[in-house]
């Protein structure tokens, strides 16, 4: 690695061609991706995932993982306001206007299911970081092979003080 990214960079690909880099943070801390004005089109990579990754039969596999419960919904909202013509997330077909835009609010619509039911968990005296999480899986799985990543997520929304 010559070089690393932090978003706010400017790519240059040629003649008018420039990426601006994103500071994505909350499936990882750093997690970077691309905007292209010119073309509108946004790519995301691993920065949003729905609400879990699917097979090709239809079969959700792995839940979204983050680890940065807030950083995440904020990097949702964040890409949404910015409205893109065209949504390129990895495991996920290419998407384009209203289309990528409900995909977006239902990943954020994820994140407050996943904080409810964390909270649920936690006011049915579930403290342990494996019963919430087979709690989780139990409401809003399931997610078959993945309940290390599940953690992952439930650890991000347990950590988050709850306000009342």
């Amino acid at each position: 690695i010559d070089w690393g990214l932090r978003g706010g960079e400017t790519l240059r690909l040629g003649r008018g061609r420039r990426l601006e880099i994103l500071h994505l943070p909350g499936h990882t801390l750093g997690h970077i991706g691309l905007w292209d004005e010119r073309s509108r089109t946004l790519i995301l990579i691993d920065a949003v995932l729905y609400d879990g990754i699917y097979d090709r039969a239809g079969n959700r596999l792995i839940p979204p993982r983050y680890y940065d419960a807030r950083a995440y919904a904020a990097t949702i909202r964040s890409v949404r306001a910015m409205q893109p013509d065209v949504l390129l997330a990895a495991h996920f077909p290419v998407m384009e206007g209203s289309q990528a835009i409900r995909w977006l609010d239902a990943s954020l619509e994820f994140t407050r299911d996943m904080q409810t039911t964390v909270d649920r968990g936690i006011d049915k005296g579930l403290t342990e970081l494996a019963e919430l999480t087979r709690f989780a899986d139990a409401c809003l799985g399931p997610y078959p092979e993945s309940m290390n990543e599940l953690g992952a997520s439930v650890r991000a929304h347990a950590s988050v003080p709850r306000v009342g």
